[in-house]
C-alpha cells in the first residue's frame, strides 16, 4: 500500500470532510508565492489588524483580510497611517504588492479571483480560514479568508495532509503479532479441545523469536511485514497471534510502507516466552486461547480452551 492509501483507510481520515481536513494541524498545501515555493498552513490565529479586500472566486463573494508584512513593501510603509490614505490609493497599493498572494489563492482555490475593492469590514460572523504562507521556515504573509463549501472542497484534500506531522504519526492502532498461518478446515477447528495442539511448521528453529514470515495485524486494517504494508484480507487460514494487543504508531506503519518492509516495527522482533498468551483465529473470529508449546520437536499451539 502507498502511504496515501493507508491514510484513506484509517477512521480518522477515511470519512473526513474537506472542512475538517483544512482544520487538521497536519494540513499543509504546497503552493507558489511568486517565484518562491512555499506551503500554505492553516495554523495561524486570526490576524487582528488587517486590510480587508472584497473579492469573488468564480462569482462567489469572499472577504480576504491581509495582515501587515514586509513582503508587501509599499503597503508596509503606510500601514500604521493607512486610516488617512484614500481607499483608491490603498487598493492600488494592495493590487501592486499583493498580486503574488492573489495568484496563490486563485491557484489553490482553482477558481478565478476578481478584486472588487476594499471591504468595509472583515466579514464578522461565519467561518473563516486563517492561514499563512511559509517558505524555508520563514512566514511570508498571514491572511484570513471567508470560508465556503466550494473553497474548502478545493483546499481540503487528503493529499494535502502532511504525513510527517506528529498529529498523524502519533495515531496508534491496536496491533497483534501473527506468528504463523496454518490450513485448518472448519470441521478440524470445531473438533479442537483443551489439550490438543496445532502444529506450527513456520516456527521450527526460531527459538522463541517470531519467524521471518510473521506479520503484524494493525487495527484490523493492515498487514505489516517484511514485504511492506497491505490490507488485511481473509485468506481462510487459521492464524496464531499474540493475545494481548499493543499499540503501533501510524508513523511506524507509514515508514514500513515507504521502505517496502525494510523498516519493520520493533514490536515484531520481540522474543516470545513459552508462557506468552496466544490465540487461534480464523476469518476474523477468535476461536481458542492457548500458548506456544512443542509436539515432539515441532513447535505447536497448545489449546487451553475457548477464547
Amino acid at each position: 500500500m502507498k502511504p496515501i492509501e493507508i491514510l484513506q483507510a484509517i477512521p480518522q481520515f477515511s470519512g473526513a470532510s474537506p472542512e475538517s481536513l483544512v482544520a487538521s494541524p497536519a494540513w499543509a498545501m504546497p503552493c507558489d508565492f511568486g517565484e518562491r515555493k512555499c506551503t500554505m498552513l492553516a495554523d495561524a490565529p486570526a490576524p487582528a489588524d488587517t486590510l480587508d479586500i472584497a473579492m469573488t472566486l468564480e462569482n462567489e463573494p469572499h472577504v480576504l483580510s491581509i495582515a501587515d508584512s514586509p513582503n508587501f513593501p509599499e503597503l508596509h510603509a503606510v500601514w500604521s497611517e493607512r486610516a488617512g490614505v484614500p481607499d483608491a490609493i490603498l487598493l492600488v497599493l494592495a493590487e501592486k504588492d499583493c498580486g503574488a498572494l492573489f495568484q496563490t489563492i486563485e491557484n489553490c482555490a482553482r477558481r478565478r479571483l476578481k478584486i472588487d475593492g476594499l471591504a468595509k469590514e472583515a466579514g464578522a460572523g461565519g467561518k473563516r480560514i486563517n492561514a499563512r504562507l511559509v517558505s524555508g521556515g520563514e512566514t511570508l504573509c498571514e491572511f484570513s479568508v471567508t470560508a465556503s463549501a466550494a473553497l474548502c472542497a478545493s483546499l481540503g484534500q487528503l493529499r494535502h495532509i502532511d504525513m510527517t506531522n506528529p498529529s498523524v504519526r502519533d495515531i496508534e492502532l491496536e496491533s497483534r503479532i501473527v506468528l504463523a498461518s496454518v490450513p485448518l478446515q472448519p470441521a478440524e477447528a470445531a473438533a479442537l479441545a483443551p489439550g490438543d495442539a496445532v502444529l506450527l511448521p513456520e516456527m521450527e528453529g526460531t527459538d522463541g523469536v517470531p519467524p521471518a514470515s510473521a506479520w503484524i495485524e494493525a487495527g484490523g486494517l493492515f498487514s505489516v511485514s517484511a514485504n511492506g504494508v497491505s490490507p488485511v484480507r481473509d485468506d481462510a487460514m487459521a492464524h496464531v497471534a499474540t493475545s494481548a494487543a499493543a499499540p503501533l504508531s501510524l508513523g511506524d506503519i507509514l515508514d514500513c510502507a515507504e521502505s517496502g518492509g525494510a523498516t519493520l516495527p520493533k514490536m515484531l522482533s520481540s522474543a516470545l516466552a513459552p508462557e506468552t498468551p496466544l490465540v487461534l483465529s480464523q476469518s476474523g473470529k477468535v476461536l481458542f486461547a492457548g500458548r506456544l508449546s512443542k509436539t515432539g520437536l515441532m513447535p505447536s499451539f497448545a489449546v487451553d480452551g475457548p477464547a
